[in-house]
């Protein structure tokens, strides 16, 4: 059985200043990546060994994960990768300018199954519209989970409320996404739903 520690994003109030990202990434080369909610960081890390011309900003609402992701990107020697305690939704707000994101990561976000809980997912109109704004032109958003109801709700928002188009990227899929969500749906053999969306504009 699949157990996961809930903790309301919403009740994480720090906000950030601007960023200089040549300052926060000593080889940084104009290419931005986001993850928001990192986990463990096991794509934070993974993604970076094979991207190392990227920078990846990864935000995570729990301590001991930040903890942890800090650990094992230490112990890769990872230059390129900088991971925030915080709510990923006020970092984007807050860190980065418009139009400056390559590509944003949403892996396996807490269902929050409830009907009264649901205000709580991080996937809404507000948030996608906002990445909508921060990415690039050309950008891209990568969803996934193993939670139908969750995928179906997350899409729909996606596809209703923004301008973010559905597209095809098996390349990232097949040899960059890699979760330890990821691993366990593979262990159990659930489903898989993920989607790629490109703001084409």
């Amino acid at each position: 059985m699949r157990v996961r520690t809930l903790l309301n994003p919403f009740s994480c109030q720090q906000r950030f200043e601007k960023a200089e990202w040549p300052t926060i990434f000593p080889d940084f080369q104009g290419t931005l990546a986001v993850e928001i909610g990192f986990g463990t960081g096991s794509f934070l890390v993974h993604y970076a060994e094979r991207h190392p011309t990227h920078s990846l900003v990864g935000f995570e609402i729990r301590h001991r994960l930040v903890q942890q992701a800090e650990a094992s990107i230490a112990a890769a020697k990872l230059t390129n990768v900088h991971p925030v305690e915080g709510n990923g939704q006020y970092g984007l707000e807050d860190m980065f300018e418009d139009a400056s994101i390559d590509s944003v990561f949403i892996f396996h976000p807490d269902p929050w199954p409830k009907p009264r809980q649901q205000k709580r997912r991080v996937v809404t109109p507000a948030f996608i519209q906002l990445i909508e704004r921060k990415l690039k032109p050309g950008g891209q958003l990568f969803i996934a989970t193993d939670v139908q109801e969750l995928w179906e709700f997350m899409n729909e928002i996606v596809t209703t409320t923004s301008q973010l188009t559905a597209t095809n990227n098996d390349v990232f899929w097949d040899n960059d996404y890699k979760t330890r969500w990821q691993e366990m749906t593979e262990e159990q053999n659930r489903s898989r739903f993920y989607g790629t969306f490109a703001k084409l504009f």
